[in-house]
């Protein structure tokens, strides 16, 4: 699954973009631009594992366990915004994440941001 979101990197950030088989072109500002938004991008990294989870942001924020973000493992989701509206990105472990960033413009490896994060992040797989 984060083999599947990191090959990913690079491509351009589409508002609305991602489908489960990839990139694709999103909607209003995204609407001439293929590529993932953040929910897009983490959609398209676990079905790549069979997992299918919803498409919006704060969907995928219930969507499975909420654990504290001292004990976040590799692979968990990471939300911004209240109840995990505004922003997703995938945890990579040792504080960095990878993630669909509209200031970015791209599909990038960030350090964890704590400003705006929800007080838990989401546990999709078990392990």
């Amino acid at each position: 699954m984060i083999r599947r979101a990191g090959s990913q990197m690079g491509v351009p950030y589409s508002w609305g973009g991602g489908s489960l088989q990839g990139p694709s072109k999103g909607v209003d500002s995204g609407a001439n631009t293929v590529g993932f938004d953040c929910s897009g991008l983490v959609r398209y990294a676990f079905a790549g594992v069979g997992v299918l989870i919803p498409r919006f942001s704060g969907d995928q924020y219930n969507a499975g366990r909420h654990v504290p973000p001292a004990e976040a493992k590799r692979g968990d989701l990471i939300f911004y915004g209240p109840g995990g509206g505004q922003h997703v990105t995938l945890y990579l472990g040792n504080g960095q994440m990878l993630e669909a960033s509209g200031s970015a413009g791209k599909v990038t490896v960030s350090p964890v941001r704590k400003a705006g994060m929800t007080p838990f992040v989401t546990r999709i797989i078990e392990y």
